[in-house]
């Protein structure tokens, strides 16, 4: 399903809170204009007790306003902060281009996200690849046993620089991408040579301001087969903003489907909530288990993580093909179906974990899980956190639809920074819902995938949020969901019905492109 917007301008939302500042600008200057003509009349008063008094009220009334006008200023800026209206919430353009290697290219996630604000001192930096990475062309052996982006003990391996010594994963204080001072040393390591987590020393920032940084992959990176990673785009920037805090939050869990106690057909996909931004490499099948009572130690299945690193999804054994002739996995069926998710040993540095690697979950700056929820690391057991629920012999074959899509069909003055929403009928596998599932296919742009579920009214929705780089104005933009996206049964966007297009479909027509149904896929 596609569907296309154009940007003939700026936003209603930016283009009103630009003329309020303009307003209040003039404002402004006429009030100083005041003040200065107030005392002008008490200098020329000649000690007249008519004209001092006129000169007083003249001042305290251009005062009086200033100090509305001020008011109103900061009023706007809060405002223009939490609503995305201007340049609080934009992302800076990146020192180096790049910006189509995320979601168009072949990045299909970073942390923190491009622009994120009030990032912790202490927080870690991850990039996942679409495809396998040569970790030799950007990292050093450090400890030197062999592996490169692991960790032996305490000693981490960390990123190589070139002849000239420059990182090949250059982290800096914006503007000083290309010239430094670089963060470093930086440690790094991996699991499966798709994701890597950067571990900067010293910290990030300071305790005083706010410290905008940007991060740049470079063109050293190569792909498995030893060919430039980024290609054309010749690498890849983006910033973020480090607050002034150091986290000791433990991350914890907000919601897991299955809900424990109710009974689901097989097919269903284990889906795990956390609180914030999970450390990709402590996401194992020795850190989550699923058991049920016939197959020890667990059950045989694949761990996936998305939504920035917030949802980790389990699928297990294959069992059939779905309406897209995709497989599909299935938990035992007639099963009482256990999951823990296990909180790591405490290191010395309570809430820290001892890792890396981790023998948990810890979140983006290596806090140990907080399975109980009561805001404190107590380690193995203690916060291990457990549910059950029950399998049928069933397989669910319904598939999903598209309700809505925000900015419309063909809308015009879309706002540049907000995301592009698509609200599903029902609920949907976050993991299906990927940049190469669903995206801005035209013009090439920047963007990443965040996910949400709404549950009133019931049923339980999934609202998918295309975030992206800023738009540019009088340009058209074409969202774009594709037949992959599939619901927590793993049944598939196809039939592709969305607005406009009800199900079902026409003989022969299964893609609904811009609320017109197709034979084939949208153009």
């Amino acid at each position: 399903m596609g569907s296309t917007f154009g940007l003939a301008t700026t936003g209603l939302k930016e283009m009103a809170i630009k003329v309020i500042q303009y307003l209040l600008g003039f404002l402004g200057i006429f009030a100083i204009s005041m003040i200065m003509y107030g005392g002008y009349l008490w200098m020329v008063s000649g000690g007249n007790p008519k004209k001092i008094e006129k000169a007083k009220k003249v001042l305290i009334s251009a005062l009086i306003g200033l100090v509305i006008i001020l008011a109103s200023f900061a009023i706007i800026k809060l405002l223009t902060h939490y609503l995305g209206g201007g340049s609080e919430r934009t992302n800076p353009t990146p020192e180096n281009g790049g910006q189509g290697a995320l979601g168009a290219g072949i990045i299909e996630s970073v942390y923190p996200a491009p622009g994120q604000r009030d990032v912790a001192r202490n927080t870690n930096i991850a990039v996942t690849f679409k495809e396998e990475i040569d970790p030799t062309s950007f990292i050093d052996d450090t400890n030197g046993n062999g592996t490169f982006g692991d960790c032996a003990g305490a000693v981490c391996d960390t990123v190589s620089t070139d002849a000239s010594g420059v990182p090949n994963v250059i982290i800096a204080k914006m503007g000083e991408l290309s010239t430094g001072p670089y963060v470093m040393p930086v440690a790094v390591y991996t699991n499966d040579n798709k994701t890597f987590v950067f571990n900067p020393d010293p910290l990030l920032g300071n305790s005083s301001n706010n410290t905008w940084y940007s991060v740049r992959l470079t063109n050293n990176i190569l792909k498995a087969d030893g060919t430039p990673a980024f290609g054309a785009f010749a690498g890849f920037d983006w910033s973020f903003e480090i607050g002034t805090f150091i986290d000791t939050t433990p991350p914890y869990i907000t919601r897991v489907f299955p809900v424990a106690g109710g009974t689901y057909a097989k097919n269903v996909v284990i889906q795990i909530q956390f609180s914030e931004a999970i450390d990709p490499t402590s996401i194992t099948n020795t850190n989550i288990l699923v058991d049920d009572s016939t197959a020890p130690p667990s059950v045989a299945g694949t761990l996936y993580i998305s939504n920035q690193y917030r949802t980790v999804e389990f699928l297990g054994a294959p069992c059939g093909i779905n309406s897209c002739n995709e497989t599909i996995y299935c938990l035992p069926g007639n099963e009482n179906i256990q999951v823990t998710v296990k909180a790591p040993p405490i290191g010395p540095e309570p809430p820290l974990a001892l890792g890396p690697p981790f023998a948990g979950i810890v979140d983006m700056v290596g806090n140990s899980f907080d399975g109980n929820h009561n805001g404190k690391p107590e380690g193995p057991g203690v916060d291990d956190y457990v549910w059950a629920f029950k399998t049928s012999n069933n397989i669910e074959i319904s598939p999903p639809s598209i309700e809505s899509v925000s900015p419309g069909v063909n809308a015009e003055g879309a706002s540049l920074t907000p995301s592009v929403d698509v609200t599903f009928s029902e609920q949907m596998m976050y993991s299906s819902l990927r940049t190469t599932t669903i995206g801005i296919k035209s013009p090439v742009l920047g963007y990443w995938i965040t996910d949400d579920d709404m549950s009133l009214p019931p049923p339980v929705k999934t609202i998918a949020h295309i975030n992206h780089f800023k738009f540019n104005v009088k340009t058209q933009y074409r969202p774009e969901v594709n037949s992959k996206a599939k619901d927590m049964y793993q049944n598939c966007f196809y039939p592709s019905a969305g607005p406009g297009c009800v199900v079902p479909p026409p003989a022969g027509q299964n893609y609904c492109c811009d609320g017109i149904w197709s034979a084939g896929p949208c153009p």
